[in-house]
């Protein structure tokens, strides 16, 4: 553990707007980005690896390996306020023979652990949001993605999210606070769930489930996020079979479910899928599965598309598979505008990102050449 002898920084008022956006274009915030982004770098890990704290997960091949970013210390070079300052760290789940699991940038509490993402103390909390929420609309990110997905869910559809496959479990996080959305997990191994708790934040579980979910579903107090311990496939199946819809689907385990599975389980698991859900954002993990998954997702739904990432990263886009009932592309922008006017996340604005023709790409268009 890191340990942390550094005390709570005093607390101040939130910033404004402004102060947030001059802070974008200060030298020091400059320089900050920089020293962080270094620790994502593989080169710069492997040349600093003996500046990284390294912790053996008993039972797996998985190492939960950190550094400190003195940088964000009250007083560093990023000059960060008091409300945002601390003993914050980078952090990499390495698993082996699989790679780097998830990263994520951790402020830890003053004994050191990781507080829970629910826990945060308020004014940290609600001023990392609003600085998020600036983040957003100068730079697309991952979550720009779902949440472009999730407009072409109709208005009348359930909101609630299913992801298969946990990792750290922290996509949640923008989720919830952002948006009323209930998001389900669907893990296969419980020791993940124990090692995205203990060393990511992702919350404690201290409630039974609910809306047919299956019945060792875990979920937070209020109910909005929810973990169920179970192979993926059976639980897709589980939940055609019940009638239960979802409005967003995300599949994160495409490594697995194309190292392992049959053609015909290959067939059988996107069939239950389309039963459950009429948006599904499939991440291949691989720029070498791309292809294969929106080949695949062409049996089963009526357009599938390529939702691009940003330009440095390797899996190029998210296959993007739109059923029946799924809204065409100028209803969910349109549908974009509403809930821009509904979630009150100014200044970003999720109907001016998808206005850019390149939010969604034909992928016979795109580096993939035709699939058809």
């Amino acid at each position: 553990m890191i340990e942390s002898s550094e005390p709570e920084p005093p607390q101040q008022k939130a910033w404004t707007d402004d102060h947030i956006e001059e802070m974008f274009s200060s030298p020091a915030y400059a320089k900050c980005r920089q020293e962080w982004a270094k620790y994502s770098d593989l080169d710069h890990q492997n040349a600093d690896g003996n500046l990284w704290q390294k912790t053996p997960i008993k039972g797996r091949d998985w190492t939960i390996e950190s550094v400190a970013l003195p940088a964000l210390q009250c007083g560093g070079v990023c000059e960060a306020p008091p409300e945002l300052c601390g003993n914050f760290i980078f952090r990499r789940w390495n698993a082996g023979q699989s790679g780097t699991f998830n990263h994520a940038k951790l402020r830890l509490a003053p004994d050191g652990t990781v507080p829970s993402m629910l826990d945060r103390p308020a004014l940290f909390q609600s001023t990392v949001q609003r600085i998020t929420l600036h983040q957003m609309a100068h730079q697309p990110e991952e979550a720009h993605r779902f949440l472009a997905a999730a407009t072409f869910v109709p208005p009348s559809d359930t909101t609630d999210w299913l992801i298969l496959g946990l990792g750290h479990g922290l996509r949640a996080d923008f989720v919830h606070w952002a948006t009323p959305w209930r998001v389900d997990f669907v893990e296969i191994d419980a020791k993940v769930l124990e090692v995205a708790q203990q060393y990511f934040g992702f919350p404690t579980l201290p409630r039974g489930g609910s809306h047919g979910g299956a019945s060792n579903e875990q979920c937070v107090k209020d109910g909005r996020i929810c973990v169920t311990i179970q192979d993926a496939f059976d639980h897709v199946e589980m939940l055609a079979a019940s009638g239960r819809r979802y409005g967003l689907l995300y599949v994160d385990i495409g490594k697995a479910m194309f190292a392992l599975w049959s053609a015909e389980k290959l067939t059988r698991f996107m069939s239950a899928l389309h039963a459950v859900s009429d948006v599904v954002v499939f991440n291949p993990q691989d720029e070498t599965l791309l292809k294969p998954a929106m080949t695949l997702m062409r049996q089963f739904y009526e357009r599938v598309a390529c939702l691009p990432l940003p330009h440095d990263d390797s899996r190029k886009c998210f296959a993007l598979g739109l059923g029946r009932h799924a809204l065409s592309e100028d209803s969910a922008i349109a549908h974009a505008k509403a809930q821009d006017a509904k979630m009150s996340w100014a200044p970003f604005s999720l109907a001016t990102f998808m206005q850019d023709k390149t939010f969604l790409v034909d992928p016979a268009v795109a580096m993939l050449g035709s699939i058809s």
